[in-house]
């Protein structure tokens, strides 16, 4: 083809291309021939090129997929099958979770929990002063003052237990709720053989086709037709339509349907089909996983109802009579308790690290 003369000249990185008519083309570059008039004549280089990599397609690749297509599209059906099993068991299993995590969020839980509070916290702050206690018998950080300061106030961190106590039996009987409730919330999962089936035939269907040589042909053909497309739409630019022909040469290149690597593959295809032969026939439904999991559900609800209800009568039965202000106080004080104490074992802490420092800078003075 004969082009009439185009000036080709750059500024700020952009091309510009200008024909004799005077006519800006903005791209990089792409080509846009609108405009120019072209004349009959030999094929160009880029047509040249089509026509080799045609050549070759019709030879080496679409031969290896028309002779392997059926078999690959077995493995893909069985693959897409399995898939979409796993998804309703994923979907099934997901609901089943999130059932457990808002049964421990629900009105009732909350609300026995809140009540049964301040045991708890009475509780942990006893374990924590204690735990604390204990390790200061041994700790390089103690000393006579901390030691005393334990002495004094450990009678206070028991103070008004008989009031605080009275939150027990709740408490008990909330933790209790709780850890029946999820045994039994356990239960409900499809516990069934051929779920894992479906999962190793999935896994097995999806190497099979992401790492064949199926997927690489198809993957030339594609790429062949898009560039063609491109070049005759003009919608890809010049170079990099170049750059992508010269990729795809090396792969046509690179692709031997004859290659022990292509036998690998299909001598693992055959085996999966042969292994899968009765895939359909002893596989379980979607049919029956959605009405496994409708049942799981419908049971996980009812546990979740009968334990909140349980807890909600017990609670209305058995509220204790209690003085509010005293708990609250007793709980303040038990807090104060520990911050000084902690206070007092940081301040032995500080003093010994700035004493190491000092005693490494005397000895290390170039350091």
């Amino acid at each position: 083809m004969k082009i009439l003369p185009i000036n080709i000249y750059s500024a700020k990185n952009k091309v510009n291309i200008q024909n004799s008519q005077n006519k800006i083309y903005n791209s990089n570059p792409i080509f846009t021939s609108q405009n120019d008039r072209f004349e009959s004549s030999p094929k160009s280089m880029i047509d040249m090129q089509f026509e080799s990599l045609e050549n070759k397609i019709a030879n080496n690749v679409q031969p290896y997929l028309e002779a392997t297509k059926d078999k690959f599209i077995k493995v893909a059906k069985i693959g897409y099958d399995s898939q979409e099993k796993l998804k309703i068991v994923q979907s099934g299993e997901q609901r089943l979770f999130s059932n457990v995590v808002s049964a421990l969020k629900n009105d009732s839980f909350e609300n026995a929990e809140k009540i049964a509070q301040p045991y708890k916290q009475y509780q942990n702050n006893i374990k924590y002063f204690e735990a604390t206690a204990k390790n200061m018998e041994t700790s390089s950080f103690s000393t006579p003052e901390i030691q005393n300061y334990i002495e004094r106030n450990r009678e206070k961190m028991y103070q008004n237990s008989e009031e605080v106590e009275k939150l027990e039996p709740i408490y008990d009987k909330v933790e209790e709720s709780k850890q029946n409730m999820l045994e039994e919330l356990d239960k409900y999962k499809f516990q069934n053989r051929k779920v894992k089936d479906l999962a190793d035939v999935n896994k097995s269907a999806t190497v099979g086709l992401l790492f064949s040589n199926y997927q690489e042909a198809n993957d030339i053909i594609k790429e062949f037709n898009n560039l063609k497309n491109g070049y005759k739409n003009k919608s890809i630019p010049m170079y990099q339509l170049e750059k992508r022909l010269e990729k795809l040469h090396y792969n046509v290149d690179d692709f031997n349907p004859t290659s022990e690597k292509k036998n690998e593959d299909l001598d693992y295809i055959d085996r999966f089909l042969e292994k899968n032969k009765d895939y359909y026939a002893t596989t379980v439904s979607k049919d029956y996983l959605k009405s496994v999991y409708e049942k799981l559900n419908q049971k996980s609800n009812e546990a979740i109802e009968k334990y909140s209800n349980d807890l909600d009568e017990y609670i209305e039965q058995n509220s204790p009579n209690l003085n509010q202000d005293i708990i609250d106080k007793t709980i303040e004080t038990q807090n104060k308790i520990n911050e000084r104490l902690n206070n007092l074992i940081q301040t032995e802490k500080n003093k010994f690290y700035e004493q190491s420092y000092k005693d490494f800078q005397k000895n290390n003075p170039d350091f």
